[in-house]
């Protein structure tokens, strides 16, 4: 296995993040120089859709940070970028056509990195050759959803029911390479979100579910049955808010390399006292 130092821009390794907002090119900031931490010289992409001064004074001093403007194009496919939250996705259902990598690692901005993300790489081709997949990719947890949703129309996780869905994929920590994007799945999943988000929202279909990029995400992902996918542990490599409760009860909490929870960035990410602190996280066990 590649050892972390020798992801550089040389290894053809990058990250991506997908950003609007200021509050946005905040929490990238931090999972970028979580990220920092461990791999020193991995270049970053930040994709962006205008607020160019926004997204250069944010992440103002950190190194080996690049950034594509793809406003011109998303307008172009018919997204709304007042509708801050049609724009994020809208740039984030474009990242694998856009990726100058090699290999490629997408990151949402509310991710927190503790250790050595290079075993992802090496899943995903890049000094390893053999046995190459598609895709990496993690699951998502199984939540018991309320009836009540949010103003937005984003249900409400109630219950855990299990640490991972293996029917059901987050797309929020994801790697690719070359041969994904020649696949045409990057395509897929960019016009599976084009569509579905041309829906007006209405009594049946709320503003989040229309804006859901995981829901295209895992839609594109059944159009290629074929598609070699190599599932890693969300337990480890996507720890979301909703199981880190469990993870710390049961001893596991310290092999989490990728946390993806905004509590991370509240709380600091590295301690799991300062994350019990929050009682969305104390709120979530699992179900009996």
């Amino acid at each position: 296995m590649s050892k972390p130092s020798s992801l550089d821009k040389a290894s053809g390794c990058g990250v991506i993040y997908a950003v609007t907002g200021r509050h946005f090119f905040e929490e990238a900031r931090t999972s970028i120089c979580s990220l920092r931490v461990h791999h020193p010289e991995l270049p970053v992409l930040v994709i962006i859709a205008g607020e160019v001064e926004t997204a250069r004074e944010v992440l103002e001093g950190i190194e080996h940070v690049d950034f594509l403007d793809l406003r011109d194009r998303v307008i172009e496919e018919g997204y709304n970028l007042d509708n801050k939250m049609e724009a994020s996705r809208c740039l984030k259902t474009n990242v694998m056509l856009h990726t100058p990598f090699r290999y490629t690692l997408f990151l949402d901005t509310d991710t927190f990195v503790r250790n050595s993300i290079a075993e992802i790489y090496h899943c995903i081709g890049f000094d390893n050759s053999e046995d190459q997949p598609d895709i990496v990719v993690t699951c998502e947890p199984i939540t018991k959803l309320s009836q009540k949703i949010e103003s937005d129309g984003r249900p409400r996780a109630t219950t855990l029911q299990s640490l991972s869905n293996e029917d059901y994929f987050n797309s929020g920590v994801y790697a690719f390479n070359e041969a994904t994007v020649k696949s045409g799945f990057a395509s897929t999943w960019r016009d599976t979100f084009r569509k579905q988000s041309s829906i007006a929202a209405n009594d049946t279909v709320s503003e989040w579910k229309r804006l859901c990029d995981q829901t295209a995400f895992n839609t594109s992902l059944k159009a290629y049955p074929g598609f070699r996918k190599k599932i890693l542990s969300n337990a480890i490599w996507n720890a979301q808010c909703k199981i880190l409760n469990e993870l710390i009860k049961q001893g596991k909490f310290e092999d989490v390399r990728i946390l993806h929870c905004k509590m991370a960035h509240v709380y600091g990410g590295a301690s799991s006292d300062l994350l019990l602190r929050s009682e969305y996280i104390r709120s979530f066990s699992l179900a009996d």
